[in-house]
């Protein structure tokens, strides 16, 4: 595990902000306790979870305890932000990213150019359009990427519900309703091919017993990024590394790569 206490945290901030169409979001500050100059993780949940998850929780923490401050929001339409889940969209959630982002960076213990971005599945994708577009982070850390959506949802999917989908403009599945913007922008075009793209260092961390984004799909991932990138398998981790094992080996992980990049 990462070494403890070699800097208290604080406080945790609930951080609440906008984003430009004015949805309210909501979020958490873990602060460590340095003054000045302190690098920052932000972190974007998947598809339907939210900032409150485990493994979040633990990785804010011990971050701060290492003197990076980290910041964990909801989504619009997931957790305590609002929002509906079946209005969420891709460029929807860059969009809220980049508001996350200007928020903390007005933070004048934030030192702006340190800055890491992590995200899980979805998030990972939003993570990686995010950098692409705005070129605000320093290094990426991918969790269990799922950035070939149209390929996923045909996996995850029939073909009647996909049919289904469009015909009627949403789909009930159940984690929840999901609606036809996401559906466009899912199945618009193999969206990996924009990792390519990416010239930071990335870190690509994925379970061994992932049956939402098989094998093939993260070791495309790999191959088409840009730039330094390392590969991590974690044995015996599903999608969400929810076990005790999965989020340790998860944070520990992500702390090294963090201290070394950030």
């Amino acid at each position: 595990m990462p070494e403890k206490n070699k800097a208290k945290i604080i406080k945790e901030e609930l951080v609440k902000f906008r984003d430009s169409k004015g949805k309210e979001l909501w979020g958490i500050l873990s602060l460590p306790a340095k003054e000045k100059n302190i690098p920052l993780l932000i972190i974007c949940h998947g598809f339907n979870q939210t900032k409150s998850q485990r493994k979040f929780v633990k990785l804010a923490r011990f971050s701060a305890q290492n003197e990076i401050a980290a910041f964990r929001f909801d989504f619009s339409g997931h957790g305590d932000s609002t929002g509906e889940l079946e209005k969420i969209s891709i460029g929807k959630q860059v969009e809220e990213l980049k508001a996350a982002y200007g928020v903390l960076i007005r933070n004048k213990r934030i030192n702006k150019k340190r800055i890491a971005v992590l995200g899980h599945s979805l998030g990972a994708l939003i993570t990686v359009l995010f950098q692409t577009k705005y070129e605000k982070a320093k290094t990426l850390i991918l969790l269990s990427p799922a950035l070939q959506q149209r390929e996923l949802t045909r996996e995850w999917h029939t073909a009647e519900e996909i049919k289904l989908w469009e015909k009627q403009g949403y789909l009930d599945t159940p984690k929840g309703r999901i609606g036809i913007q996401y559906f466009k922008e899912a199945m618009e075009k193999d969206w990996s091919d924009i990792a390519s793209r990416i010239k930071i260092p990335t870190l690509v961390i994925h379970g061994s017993e992932d049956d939402d984004v098989p094998i093939k799909y993260f070791r495309e991932v790999m191959r088409k990024l840009g730039g330094k990138k390392k590969l991590e398998v974690v044995k015996g981790a599903d999608h969400h590394f929810e076990s005790y094992q999965a989020k340790n080996k998860f944070v520990a992980l992500s702390l090294v790569w963090l201290k070394k990049y950030l």
